[in-house]
């Protein structure tokens, strides 16, 4: 009967998250007021959502959640405030977060405690584990991956004020082994050592929509691949603005030239984009 009533709370809550998430969405698209009610419900959902399954693998949960929210706060608006006044290349979504990190109650276009789950992120890290996040953003998806994993991560982006959310979001969690450049990613691909990384994260940065980085796909996974080790995992997503058939193709044809595994395929964030997990 306790398991019978406590699948009843979870389907309940399951449902409320729901309906609060699609109103949250719906009212961002009324903007003035409407988008701040939608702003305060994505943050209510992503907030409650990061707590509930970080709480589940975590052995102390109290010890992963920022010591000092209010100060991390402050430092991300300043930084935000910053890059609108001083970065002269694109920022994107329109100067504000396009990562959130609900256990830090902050809000941003795509959560970043989701993003792990849907991708099934946990099934290839672990604690001995390098993680390479390349195109990093503010480095919240990779420093997740750390507190569900333990792994190390080394983070890079060519916006020097998303990596300084980066590196503050880190220090306020406590966090060892995490650390975040501001780079071209075509430096990293020729200083940093190859065969040293366990698992790379390339999530829509072979063409980015400020133009500092734009190769082939070809060029992109040889790039890519030279970082990682034997038998390492590369997680590659895909931009929302191409046919993901097209990318399909080009990557089976990629896997039979250079000899990697294609391990997994699915489609993410709301089928806009598709996922691949590819094995050396």
């Amino acid at each position: 009967m306790k398991n019978f009533w406590k699948k009843c709370k979870k389907i309940y809550y399951e449902s409320l998250r729901f309906v609060l998430l699609r109103l949250a969405y719906i009212c961002s698209w009324g903007g003035g007021k409407f988008y701040c009610i939608g702003d305060k419900l994505l943050t209510f959902h992503r907030h409650s959502y990061g707590k509930d399954v970080s709480g589940s693998y975590w052995l102390d949960r109290n010890a992963y959640f920022a010591n000092n929210m209010n100060e991390l706060h402050k430092t991300i608006k300043i930084e935000l405030k910053n890059q609108k006044n001083f970065y002269k290349a694109q920022a994107y979504c329109d100067g504000y977060l396009y990562q959130g990190l609900g256990i830090a109650n902050i809000l941003g276009v795509r959560g970043s405690e989701e993003r792990f789950d849907e991708y099934g992120l946990q099934h290839y890290l672990c604690k001995d584990m390098l993680l390479y996040d390349l195109g990093c953003n503010s480095g919240f998806l990779s420093l997740y991956c750390h507190l569900r994993t333990g792994c190390s991560v080394r983070g890079v982006d060519i916006n020097p004020y998303m990596i300084n959310i980066a590196n503050a979001t880190a220090k306020a969690f406590g966090v060892k082994n995490v650390e975040f450049f501001a780079d071209d990613l075509n430096n990293i691909f020729v200083n940093w050592e190859q065969g040293s990384a366990d698992v790379i994260l390339t999530l829509a940065t072979m063409w980015t929509d400020d133009e500092q980085y734009r190769v082939s796909l070809k060029q992109h996974f040889d790039n890519c691949l030279k970082l990682l080790k034997k038998n390492g995992v590369l997680v590659f997503e895909t931009h929302g603005d191409v046919s993901r058939v097209d990318y399909v193709k080009a990557i089976n044809e990629l896997a039979c030239e250079r000899g990697f595994r294609l391990l997994e395929q699915k489609d993410v964030d709301c089928k806009a984009r598709k996922l691949f997990i590819i094995q050396t």
